[in-house]
């Protein structure tokens, strides 16, 4: 069965790439101030790599299924986290 590319580069591994990237910079500048932010995005990068995992074999891998969870979900975290601050 053909993937699409659109499969691997779902709205949780967008995110989780995002995540890396503050994680990648603590880890070249690890100071303090920097190394809080392994704490912060380590586990979020883990958790949204579990769930793309779970919304994949729970959806069996359709697209379009993926793309509308993955994408709400997203939305409402980026909604709750906006007004949490």
């Amino acid at each position: 069965m053909r993937k699409y590319i659109m499969y691997h580069c779902s709205p949780f591994i967008v995110a989780a790439v995002l995540c890396l990237i503050p994680i990648v910079f603590g880890i070249i500048t690890i100071t303090s101030r920097h190394g809080v932010s392994l704490l912060l995005f380590l586990p979020a990068l883990l958790v949204f790599l579990y769930i793309d995992h779970v919304i994949k074999s729970w959806t069996k891998g359709n697209v379009n299924y993926v793309w509308a969870i993955e994408a709400l979900t997203v939305c409402a975290i980026l909604v709750t986290w906006r007004f949490a601050l």
